[in-house]
């Protein structure tokens, strides 16, 4: 279960985000939530305590269990106990529908409107060859809940694995028959962003200390997983490898994530 906004307006990053920065990690994700907590939750008192859960907190006169987490897949892969826990406050849910019903899964980000999201789009066979030959395509299969403006990083599978082509969203996102297989999938136009000369490959991934732990590495690319959390890292990286792009840390500036 998600707790989420009870409007559709966005809080002023200014006041709660004063450097315009989101969190980075689970401390910052803590003095967000502190920020947070009296207005936006009803929390009216909680410690944070050097065991498990972090927190004990009291919203109205019910005692609250919390756990802090970057990503809230990240409460499964600690080993921590769902039984003895009532809300994972995070910036991400990137647990999803897997997540123990019981949990209150508070992912801070979606109080937040942000400019754009990162996505892997893995794709094999005919589909990884026709990707690097297109610069466009008017419906193409993307993440649910991807929107104009998201950021593509196409993932070639095996034997390749490595990122090689960025597209972005650059129509609505609507949900269509599929044309590509039996029944409907989510649709939009892309526009191709750039190319890296030297791809970005699954072993350096994989070998990038600050990536450990990022569910699209643990989840070996399944789906279409959200990149936006660490968007900071994939694209130094990127740039390193290909210096003629160090444009896109303008275009996609990770501090508007």
């Amino acid at each position: 279960m998600r707790i989420k906004p009870s409007n559709a307006k966005a809080l002023d990053s200014s006041i709660y985000l004063p450097l315009g920065v989101p969190p980075k990690n689970e401390s910052e994700v803590i003095e967000l939530f502190h920020r947070m907590a009296r207005h936006c939750f009803g929390i009216s008192d909680y410690s944070i305590q050097n065991r498990f859960p972090d927190c004990v907190a009291r919203r109205g006169k019910k005692h609250i269990r919390i756990e802090f987490e970057f990503e809230s897949r990240n409460f499964q892969t600690h080993g921590h106990d769902p039984v003895q826990c009532d809300w994972v406050v995070c910036w991400r849910d990137t647990w999803g529908v897997l997540a123990p019903r019981h949990l209150n899964i508070v992912a801070l980000r979606d109080w937040f409107q942000f400019r754009f999201n990162v996505w892997f789009q893995p794709c094999a066979n005919q589909y990884a060859d026709r990707i690097g030959e297109i610069d466009f395509d008017d419906q193409w299969s993307v993440a649910s809940k991807s929107s104009v403006g998201d950021l593509l990083l196409f993932y070639r599978a095996l034997p390749q694995a490595c990122v090689r082509d960025l597209f972005v969203v650059d129509g609505p996102v609507q949900h269509v028959e599929a044309g590509w297989k039996e029944g409907s999938d989510y649709m939009a136009s892309i526009s191709r962003v750039a190319t890296l000369a030297i791809p970005l490959t699954w072993g350096e991934m994989r070998a990038e200390e600050r990536l450990r732990g990022a569910g699209f590495l643990n989840g070996a690319m399944a789906g279409r997983p959200c990149a936006s959390a660490y968007w900071h890292v994939l694209l130094e990286m990127i740039v390193a490898r290909n210096p003629s792009l160090s444009w896109l840390k303008e275009k996609f500036d990770p501090d508007e994530l």
